[in-house]
C-alpha cells in the first residue's frame, strides 16, 4: 500500500515536472517569437532608413545636376551673346536666300528640279558655314550640351523632359536651322537620338526659304518630303564634317 503511494506521488511529481517543463518552452517559444518579431522590426527600420538615404542621395544629384544644367545652359546664353552667333547664323540664312539658288528652282518646267537636287543643294550651302570657324565653337557647345542632358535624363530624370524643352526653349530658329544641318553633315553631332531631323525643323528651314519662288515647294507635304530628301542624300550618308 505504502509503495503504491510512493509510485503514485512520482508519478504526480514527474507529470508536475512536465507540466512545468511546457509552461517553460511555452514561454520560452514566446520570448523567441517576441525577439524574432523585435528583429524584423529593427530590420526594417534599418531597410527603411536606407531607402530614405537613398531617396535624399537621389533628390540631391538631382538637384545637384538641375543647378549644373541651369548654370551651363545660362553660360550657353551668355556664350552666343559674346560670340555674336546671330551674325554669323544670318550669312547661312543669306545662302539659303542666294539669287542664283532661288533663280534656278523659281520654275520647274517638264520637272526639271527635284526635291532630292534641292536637299542636296542646301546641304552644299550649308556645309560651307558649318567648317566656318565662327560656327564651330557654337556647335561643339551646343551638342555638348544636349549629350550633358541626355545623360542626366537617362541617370536622373528618366520620365522628365524638362531640360531637352528648357534648352529648345533658348534656340532661335536659325539656331535651330544651323544645328539641324550639322545634325544631317557632322559625323560627331548626335547624341544617340534623332534631335532636330524632324518634320517641324524642316518646316522652320523652309519658312526661311524663298519659297514663293521654288515650286517644288508648295506642296502640302513639302515638309516631310524635303525631310525624306535629305536622308537619302549621298552628304547625309557619308557624314563626313567635324567641329
Amino acid at each position: 500500500m505504502v509503495a503504491a503511494w510512493f509510485s503514485l506521488a512520482g508519478v504526480m511529481l514527474f507529470a508536475a515536472a512536465l507540466f512545468y517543463q511546457i509552461k517553460e518552452f511555452k514561454l520560452q517559444r514566446e520570448e523567441l517569437i517576441k525577439s524574432v518579431e523585435a528583429q524584423t522590426n529593427t530590420s526594417n527600420a534599418l531597410e527603411e532608413q536606407k531607402n530614405i538615404m537613398l531617396e535624399q542621395k537621389q533628390i540631391a544629384l538631382e538637384q545637384k545636376t538641375d543647378a549644373f544644367l541651369m548654370s551651363i545652359i545660362e553660360g550657353y546664353n551668355t556664350f552666343k551673346e559674346l560670340k555674336d552667333i546671330q551674325v554669323h547664323i544670318n550669312h547661312l540664312i543669306s545662302g539659303l536666300n542666294d539669287q542664283e539658288f532661288v533663280r534656278k528652282y523659281s520654275s520647274n518646267k517638264r520637272g526639271e528640279h527635284t526635291i532630292s537636287m534641292l536637299a542636296e543643294d542646301l546641304l552644299i550651302i550649308a556645309e560651307d558655314h558649318l567648317q566656318s570657324p565662327s560656327n564651330k565653337p557654337f556647335l561643339k557647345f551646343s551638342w555638348n550640351m544636349l549629350k550633358k542632358i541626355e545623360e542626366s535624363i537617362q541617370n536622373y530624370r528618366e520620365k522628365d523632359d524638362f531640360f531637352r524643352v528648357y534648352f529648345h526653349n533658348h534656340l532661335s530658329e536659325k539656331e535651330t536651322i544651323l544645328l539641324l544641318f550639322s545634325e544631317l553633315l557632322c559625323e560627331n553631332a548626335t547624341i544617340g537620338r534623332t534631335v532636330f531631323l524632324k518634320a517641324q525643323t524642316i518646316q522652320k528651314l523652309i519658312d526661311y526659304l524663298p519659297t514663293p519662288n521654288i515650286v517644288i515647294l508648295q506642296s502640302n507635304n513639302a515638309a516631310k518630303e524635303l525631310l525624306d530628301a535629305f536622308a537619302i542624300t549621298e552628304k547625309v550618308k557619308n557624314k563626313n564634317l567635324v567641329f
